[in-house]
């Protein structure tokens, strides 16, 4: 049974982890295909938003430290390798073109904290539980939660959550900004998926720039920033989906968008 599960929904690209047996905890194996699964869809035409969920009573509960122990005669070679390759894949969910909704069923911990950041919309079972548990592993934080939290909570509350790691139920986890939305458990996938096929119906190269432009707002100073926006929105006027949203506007409609 593959590790990594992609089904489609139309316009819509369900990515679901699938090792339900140890809580979708992922070894180097995992998330390497996992990163291929994602490239392969970022360069999809036919795809237009991308759902990341997990198979059974879990979101994602990191890296396999039954696999991390197995290497623990090479763990600084190790953890270099799996950092690569999840590394890879934060990336490509947080700069890549395609809208990622997380369906985020149960607990999300470690490395699988930081996934469950990755999402431009982060939509929560009331089952899901967060925890960041770098400490008890005695390992530094990573998956890009660093650089993810702080900019969905604030600096101090990253601190807090990051140092006291601790649970974090569904509810607070909507209260602190983590998540945007909390739904019964036999909602979720149903609300994942209006959510991400509305997205799909958007302008791929307008909804594209809108994430390039949010990842660079913690890089870039008002004038740089303001010069990437110039570029991006001079660009989109000359693509299809423009002369379409135009020409909708005129015909008092909705719009039809198309790849640029």
């Amino acid at each position: 049974m593959p590790e990594i599960e992609t089904r489609r929904e139309g316009a819509v690209a369900v990515v679901t982890l699938n090792r339900p047996e140890v809580y979708n905890a992922f070894s180097l194996a995992m998330i390497r295909e996992l990163g291929a699964a994602l490239r392969a869809l970022t360069h999809d035409s036919a795809v237009g938003a991308i759902v990341l969920t997990g198979a059974g009573k879990a979101f994602c509960a990191g890296g396999d430290v039954a696999e991390m122990d197995a290497n623990v005669h090479r763990a600084h070679d190790h953890f270099l390798d799996l950092t690569a390759d999840h590394h890879a894949v934060v990336r490509l969910l947080v700069e890549g073109p395609k809208p990622v909704v997380c369906a985020l069923n149960g607990v999300a911990a470690g490395g699988g904290f930081g996934l469950a950041l990755c999402g431009d919309l982060r939509i929560a079972s009331e089952q899901a539980r967060f925890k960041p548990a770098y400490f008890r592993l005695g390992v530094a934080p990573d998956g890009g939660s660093t650089w993810l939290l702080p900019r969905l909570v604030g600096f101090t509350r990253a601190q807090e959550l990051l140092f006291h790691d601790r649970v974090v139920s569904a509810q607070e986890a909507l209260a602190l900004g983590l998540v945007h939305e909390v739904v019964p458990a036999e909602r979720l996938m149903p609300r994942a998926l209006e959510e991400a096929q509305a997205l799909a119906r958007g302008p791929p190269f307008a909804l594209a720039a809108a994430k390039r432009l949010l990842a660079a707002t913690t890089s870039h100073d008002l004038a740089a920033q303001l010069a990437l926006e110039r570029r991006l929105n001079s660009e989109s006027g000359a693509t299809a989906d423009f002369a379409e949203g135009a020409r909708a506007f005129r015909e008092k409609r909705e719009p039809v968008f198309r790849s640029p």
